[in-house]
């Protein structure tokens, strides 16, 4: 009546290429994605001075433009604000000092190599101060609209003397607009007053 029961056997599965698509697999992520790098930012140093000869730096009132950025992201040139946008105009403006204004650098003429006797305003200083608790994103678009700056001028400079970019200057052509237009920025980081909210 009963018929007896059929033992069926469970096919076993082909496992042996699971181990080789896993390995493909982790390969393929490990070149696909990028791995966690600090990226570091190009800053220009001074070049190391003697110790023993250090003299206090004198900075003409006209030599100096102090570009302030404070806790909440605003820029100031002297009490006047001004967009993030503008910094760089106005810094250019500074250095150069076309019509020779008072309350710019004064121009003056240098004896360089490879040009010959020019108008520089080589005593100038840009100064950068900025809250402690100023946002990065702040800081940085300043900091860019600086480097542009000088940049630019750079690349102009070139122009004019070489006829060519600043990156297809030789060496030595860059050294000497390099000296015409000396990058010269100083940072200060205010602290908060007792009594200011942090």
């Amino acid at each position: 009546m009963f018929g007896r029961r059929i033992k069926r056997d469970v096919p076993e599965i082909n496992a042996t290429s699971t181990a080789d698509m896993a390995f493909m697999l982790l390969v393929f992520f490990l070149l696909a994605t990028s791995m966690g790098s600090r990226k570091s930012i190009r800053q220009e140093l001074a070049p190391p001075v003697d110790s023993t000869r250090v003299a206090p730096l004198q900075v003409k009132t006209r030599d100096l433009l102090i570009i302030r950025l404070d806790k909440d992201g605003q820029t100031y040139i002297g009490d006047e604000a001004v967009a993030a946008s503008d910094i760089k105009t106005r810094v250019k403006r500074f250095i150069e000092n076309p019509t020779n204004n008072p309350d710019m650098p004064e121009r003056h003429e240098r004896e360089l190599p490879l040009i010959g006797r020019t108008q520089v305003t080589d005593t100038h200083v840009i100064a950068l101060q900025y809250d402690s608790r100023t946002n990065y994103k702040a800081y940085f678009s300043i900091q860019n609209q600086l480097r542009e700056a000088y940049r630019e001028l750079r690349e102009a400079g070139t122009q004019i003397y070489f006829h060519c970019s600043f990156d297809d200057a030789s060496v030595e052509q860059q050294e000497v607009i390099r000296a015409c237009y000396p990058q010269r920025i100083s940072e200060t980081m205010l602290q908060p007053q007792k009594g200011e909210n942090e």
